[in-house]
């Protein structure tokens, strides 16, 4: 009896004890994660610091991208920015013909409003010849991105591989800061350091603006302050500016908003001071694009809104 006791008591001191054994082991699963992605950032803030402080030639890459079954991600726009050792920038911006009025819902659609120069268009079928011929001319010695995970995994669908070390500005700013999560918007990174960013989900844009907030954390320090201050709300979903069903027409609203409106949907000769193409690719040129930012800086949304819905009501074509 005695003996059947002890081994009772045996084994309930063994099942109780297997319960801290296994937190144990979990904990320090964590725990060892944790100190990896601590490693991960403390690495990518040194190797970017080594490279801006020794002047190298640093080239960003950026994709936006859209997804309708949230497994394959279809690209709608490439941007590239190159930062020589004496400051200069240079870069491009591309649209995929396909998909020019598809947009993230997640955020607003500036695709046609690069600031660092022209717009080129091309087909779904060119983009991939387009983009390893942009890079096989550029000279590097790195690449850097505003968290590289989903730019790269698109690369290696169009069959490109990077062969120059990789930053990463999200990783080496978490690593100032010692978080993560706070810092994956670019718009907060570059409120971080009072740089004035404008048009962002842009790839063009986006990639000029993450070549400098990896300079700026190269050589800054950043406090907690800066971070609580700079962080921006994450967005509820929005409709895009310009709307899909005819762009030519709405924005005819921002160049010609004080001819009335049925004389806006006449004959295409009508857009011939606009610069646009009427007859071929619809590219923004230069002029027409500043006249079209600056309206929509002064407009409110509901007025962009209401003036669309007025043209494609002429069009019978349906509300915005």
């Amino acid at each position: 009896m005695l003996d059947n006791q002890c081994a009772l008591f045996s084994n309930l001191f063994s099942e109780t004890n297997a319960f801290p054994q296994t937190n144990m082991v979990s904990m320090t699963k964590k725990e060892a994660k944790a100190q990896a992605r601590r490693k991960e950032r403390s690495e990518a803030l040194e190797t970017l610091q080594q490279a801006y402080n020794e002047n190298r030639v640093i080239t960003a890459i950026d994709f936006e991208w859209i997804s309708f079954d949230k497994k394959e991600k279809i690209m709608t726009e490439f941007g590239w920015s190159t930062l020589s050792p004496h400051d200069t920038q240079k870069g491009g911006h591309i649209i995929v013909e396909e998909w020019q009025t598809k947009h993230n819902p997640w955020c607003e659609s500036h695709c046609y409003l690069y600031e660092w120069g022209t717009v080129e268009v091309v087909t779904q079928n060119e983009i991939g010849r387009k983009i390893k011929e942009i890079l096989a001319n550029i000279h590097m010695d790195a690449y850097i991105f505003h968290g590289a995970k989903e730019d790269v995994d698109l690369l290696n669908k169009l069959k490109i591989t990077l062969d120059k070390p990789i930053l990463d500005t999200l990783l080496a700013l978490a690593a100032k800061i010692g978080k993560h999560e706070s810092m994956e918007s670019l718009a907060t990174a570059c409120n971080v350091f009072n740089i004035a960013a404008r048009y962002l989900h842009n790839a063009g844009n986006d990639v000029h603006f993450t070549v400098l907030v990896g300079k700026v954390i190269a050589e800054q320090e950043v406090s907690d302050h800066q971070v609580a201050m700079a962080r921006v709300p994450k967005l509820t979903p929005v409709k895009p500016v310009i709307p899909n069903m005819d762009w030519k027409l709405c924005l005819a609203i921002f160049t010609h908003d004080s001819i009335p409106p049925h004389e806006l949907v006449g004959p295409s000769d009508l857009f011939s001071n606009t610069g646009l193409s009427i007859a071929g690719e619809p590219l923004l040129k230069e002029g027409i694009l500043t006249l079209l930012k600056n309206k929509l800086d002064s407009f409110p949304g509901e007025e962009i809104e209401r003036r669309c819905n007025i043209i494609l009501t002429q069009q019978n074509i349906g509300s915005y």
